[in-house]
């Protein structure tokens, strides 16, 4: 992601941290404000959309925003254009997508620097989800943690088969997880496939021995083994299955990849001793501290 160029669209209170909305006559034209921001190479302009007192136009917006991003000195053909998630009209997931994974490692590499590798995580848990493909999803994975491997010794997978797929309201604080030897999907089947090349590749190279979990519901303590290392790292790729909150140990750190505002506002709430990170809540926080007050 070096030397890349990002619009990004928030609401005007989201930076400002107040609301107020704009007081403007018929005539005038509405042009949004922006301020660029950068780090590591990486430089976002902010545009900022202020609050009308009866709401926005869907057509009028978008005219408005596609105004700015073409007036603007910066404006290029590879320039990537998101629009903050939640806004009023769009949906991010996609968009959002499409940056998550390049974000994420650069909050694993803030939090654990490959420089300093004996400082790296012992136990690391991947949360494997559906909104990636399986190979792009793995491969990504073992990008990120190569690096800790001869230091890794704990490593567990869960999966989530087809039928316990739900929203983001299905994320219970139970202590349950998933058995690897369920029946499934065509699109289950090739999960299970590609993580179980992984996980022999690394039994074969680093003699580490993985727990797989997925499927119907069991009892955790029987089959799961204890959590004793420091700082967990957890990788969640869009997980949607019971999570594994007997895992979660103040310490840890958990990077949701996908950007889940129902697991940020959890972790916010429930989890504060565990450092939770996501590329939405990363831009949000380079963007805030770009803005001139």
């Amino acid at each position: 992601m070096g030397n890349e160029t990002i619009f990004y669209y928030v609401t005007e209170e989201t930076v400002t941290e107040s609301q107020q909305f704009l007081k403007k006559r018929f005539w005038q034209k509405i042009s949004l404000e922006s301020f660029v921001a950068e780090k590591d190479g990486m430089r976002v302009v902010t545009f900022l959309i202020p609050l009308l007192q009866k709401g926005w136009k869907k057509e009028k917006l978008l005219r408005v925003m596609q105004e700015s991003a073409e007036k603007h000195p910066l404006y290029a053909g590879n320039v990537r254009i998101l629009i903050q998630p939640g806004m009023q009209f769009f949906s991010q997931n996609d968009t959002f997508l499409s940056i998550c994974l390049s974000f994420a490692e650069k909050i694993l590499r803030e939090q654990f620097p490959v420089q300093n590798i004996k400082d790296g995580p012992e136990s690391v848990v991947l949360l494997a989800g559906r909104l990636f493909f399986p190979e792009e999803q793995i491969r990504h994975f073992a990008e990120m943690i190569r690096p800790y491997l001869p230091r890794v010794n704990a490593l567990t997978v869960f999966y989530e088969a087809e039928e316990m797929r739900g929203s983001g309201e299905d994320i219970r604080e139970e202590e349950r997880v998933w058995p690897f030897h369920t029946s499934g999907t065509a699109e289950t089947e090739q999960l299970k496939e590609v993580i179980r090349e992984y996980t022999d590749e690394l039994y074969y190279e680093y003699g580490l021995v993985c727990q797989v979990i997925g499927g119907t519901e069991i009892r955790y303590d029987k089959y799961c083994r204890p959590n004793g290392q420091s700082r967990t790292l957890f990788l969640d790729y869009g997980y949607s299955g019971s999570m594994p909150f007997y895992m979660l140990k103040s310490g840890g750190v958990y990077l949701d990849i996908a950007s889940s505002e129902e697991k940020e506002a959890l972790f916010r709430r429930k989890y504060r001793g565990i450092f939770y990170q996501s590329p939405r809540k990363y831009l949000d926080t380079v963007v805030k501290s770009g803005y001139d007050k």
